[in-house]
């Protein structure tokens, strides 16, 4: 028992003795959610200079593919055979509307039934733009977009103070807004979220990484 207690002592000196850098592109929307993975690497390999770019994820892809940071948070879908790609959390992106919108009472709504409304998007920074425009021509219509952000918070005060709706990842809404505004399940096509983490095949994986990478793993597995 000793020898464990012993060898498990050194492996931790260790690991909290790691050093080098790790550099990530994590978008602002997804930030929220992944803070207490980057917190716990943080506390656990104090010696390791975490730098976070905080870009939406058509910028992090970009920053990723020439090399800018290590790794990034991008959104499913994206199909890129140069990139190692783990999922490592899966969720829906939502449509939000605040208290007293026509739309508040339904548990979901189909794309087509948001033809006629007032648009308030993230930018196209951020893949999950694209994916919302790209879902409203599969149901037939163009969206009517009024304003463009790189900030959700921003999105969710606009819509309170007018008539309008959002598209947000469910997991922000639930752990910032829960209670604050409404939020709808989308059908006709559903909207999956599903963050993940992305690096280049040919990317030499240094210790700063790979311990990310193990860090990432143990969080899908819980």
């Amino acid at each position: 028992m000793s020898n464990y207690k012993s060898e498990t002592e050194v492996l931790s000196a260790l690991l909290k003795s790691a050093r080098g850098t790790l550099t990530l592109g994590v978008p602002p929307v997804t930030i929220t959610v992944v803070y207490s993975i980057l917190h716990q690497y943080q506390s656990m390999y104090p010696a390791i200079n975490l730098q976070i770019s905080e870009v939406g994820a058509q910028t992090a892809y970009s920053m990723v593919k020439a090399g800018a940071v290590d790794m990034g948070i991008l959104i499913q879908p994206f199909v890129d055979d140069d990139f190692v790609q783990i999922p490592f959390l899966q969720s829906e992106a939502v449509c939000v509307v605040p208290p007293g919108h026509r739309l508040a009472e339904y548990d979901s709504v189909s794309f087509k039934q948001l033809a006629q409304e007032d648009f308030y998007m993230l930018n196209n920074t951020f893949m999950l733009h694209d994916s919302i425009i790209n879902n409203c021509h599969k149901a037939g219509f163009s969206p009517n977009i009024v304003m463009e952000s790189g900030q959700w918070d921003l999105l969710i005060e606009a819509i309170n103070c007018g008539n309008g709706i959002t598209i947000l990842p469910k997991p922000v809404i639930d752990k910032i807004c829960d209670g604050k505004v409404v939020q709808i399940h989308l059908t006709d096509p559903e909207f999956p979220w599903i963050p993940t983490l992305a690096y280049r095949k040919e990317k030499f994986i240094s210790t700063p990484m790979q311990l990310f990478l193990d860090m990432i793993q143990t969080f899908i597995k819980k």
